[in-house]
């Protein structure tokens, strides 16, 4: 069986681009993103938005492009 893990794991080395939502908070949980490598990767834009009512996090919408290496 494969799980979220493995699924963002595997596709990591064939991405050029990350559209990555960050919660801002502490969860529980099985299943996280692998950690995003500032030398490979340049975030490009970041846009923070406060918690909608009802909800109890801020979140970010990242974007991230694969650094070219020559």
């Amino acid at each position: 069986m494969i799980g979220g893990a493995e699924i963002y794991t595997a596709s990591m080395p064939v991405a050029d681009r990350l559209e990555v939502t960050e919660v801002h908070a502490a969860v529980d949980g099985d299943t996280i993103f692998p950690p995003i490598d500032p030398s490979v990767w340049d975030e490009i834009a970041r846009c923070r938005n406060k918690a909608a009512a009802g909800d109890t996090a801020d979140y970010s919408y990242v974007t991230y492009r694969r650094r070219i290496h020559h």
